[in-house]
């Protein structure tokens, strides 16, 4: 990760290589592999050009579908939509993040930068002990975690993006669901 800031399509190949190699090895570090290439994507999309982030999104998405596909069971439409989605996701924010759209007068972006880190670290911190206990890998729900996250860093420019992401700020359900129970305390 040390070389995404001169050769992102570079890391990016590499990511995508060592997603497949740790797949079929079956190791844990795949789950790493996951978030990292989402990280080299979404810095080849700020960094470069269209044609360098479409070289690294389509090995990208080969990477996560193969990553994705368990052994003896069918390819399934949603499974496509993941395996698209998630390095699509980083490359059109970092792609939108270099653009001139919605630029403050002030072009410092420290600000930025550190409400978005922040906001990682907070989510992070707050959910890493439940990821265990999701039917979903640990990679796609820490990919969510950070993408709300670093809704705060475009918390300046953009507020009413930040409320469509993260949604209300507290749902509590009126009545129990069989996929949610109630709440034993109030959340609000």
């Amino acid at each position: 990760m040390g070389f995404v800031r001169r050769r992102p399509v570079h890391v990016s190949l590499y990511l995508a290589a060592f997603l497949l190699f740790t797949d079929q090895i079956e190791a844990f570090t795949s789950n790493t592999a996951q978030i990292l290439l989402c990280v080299a994507i979404g810095a080849t999309g700020y960094l470069r050009g269209w044609l360098a982030t479409l070289v690294a999104v389509v090995p990208g998405a080969l990477a996560t579908g193969l990553n994705i596909a368990d052994p003896g069971t069918g390819f399934t439409g949603a499974a496509w939509v993941y395996s698209v989605g998630i390095p699509l996701l980083p490359a059109l924010v970092g792609r939108y993040l270099r653009g001139p759209a919605g630029r403050l007068k002030e072009p410092e972006v420290t600000p930025d930068v550190l409400l978005a880190g922040a906001g990682v670290a907070v989510a992070v911190l707050g959910t890493w002990p439940m990821w265990h206990t999701s039917e979903q890998p640990a990679w796609v729900i820490v990919s969510f975690v950070v993408v709300a996250g670093l809704a705060l860093g475009v918390a300046r420019r953009l507020p009413a993006v930040v409320f469509l992401v993260e949604g209300r700020c507290c749902s509590c359900p009126t009545r129990p669901s069989r996929r949610r129970p109630a709440p034993s305390t109030s959340c609000c």
